[in-house]
């Protein structure tokens, strides 16, 4: 605990002139560089499994592909059915710890942040509106890409498998808790990546067209 001040100013000292480049200097930005909807999470997707995953099928790589966010490796909602059960048993069960209360709302604020402006089923927008319309009006927040926030969902969910477990594990019964230890391997199973894992070529040189004019303006300013 000594060491968080001295942390601190060191961190303040190193940073102050990226982060003066970034907020206050010449080049800085005013807008994002992305549509607010170019990144953000399905309502189906926390439970259609998408081409990254070895466990999906035509089907599912065919509905997934109608989710908001061109580039494939930025769809990283995806919970599973197995998951989600376990995650809503220890919601219930264990709903009068504190811990259990801050994971699960954690993780239930960021997957409703993650879906950005509105709710989508199947890569259709409803008029039903959602908490970042609120949120985008803070400072900074404009810039965020709201589908990266299902880290926080993960977060909240590895919190809430451990805790599930955990239980099982002092139950009474010798069976439960002989059970609880296939529990996390079915309800991590779906999560299995495919291999090799796919990437898209199209928004990768996309990207990389980006980048390259990125650079050539800032080289054309100096």
């Amino acid at each position: 605990m000594k060491a968080n001040p001295a942390a601190t100013a060191a961190v303040l000292i190193v940073a102050q002139v990226p982060l003066w480049a970034q907020f206050l200097g010449p080049q800085r930005t005013h807008t994002s560089a992305w549509r607010p909807d170019y990144i953000v999470t399905d309502l189906l997707s926390f439970v259609v499994p998408g081409r990254s995953m070895a466990f999906s099928n035509s089907w599912t790589t065919g509905l997934s592909d109608t989710f908001a966010g061109a580039i494939t490796n930025e769809r990283a909602s995806y919970i599973g059915v197995p998951l989600l059960a376990v995650l809503v048993w220890a919601g219930v069960t264990l709903r009068r710890r504190p811990v259990v209360q801050f994971s699960a709302g954690l993780g239930l604020f960021a997957l409703l942040l993650s879906m950005g402006r509105t709710v989508r089923v199947a890569g259709q927008p409803t008029p039903i509106p959602l908490p970042w319309t609120l949120v985008e009006q803070l400072p900074l927040a404009g810039f965020v890409l709201p589908g990266r926030l299902t880290v926080f969902v993960y977060l909240g969910a590895a919190v809430l498998l451990g805790l599930a477990v955990d239980h099982l594990l002092t139950h009474r019964s010798p069976r439960v808790r002989q059970a609880a230890l296939a529990v996390p391997v079915l309800a991590l199973l779906p999560l299995v990546p495919a291999m090799p894992f796919p990437r898209s070529e199209e928004h990768t040189s996309e990207l990389q067209s980006l980048a390259y004019l990125v650079c050539r303006l800032l080289l054309e300013k100096k």
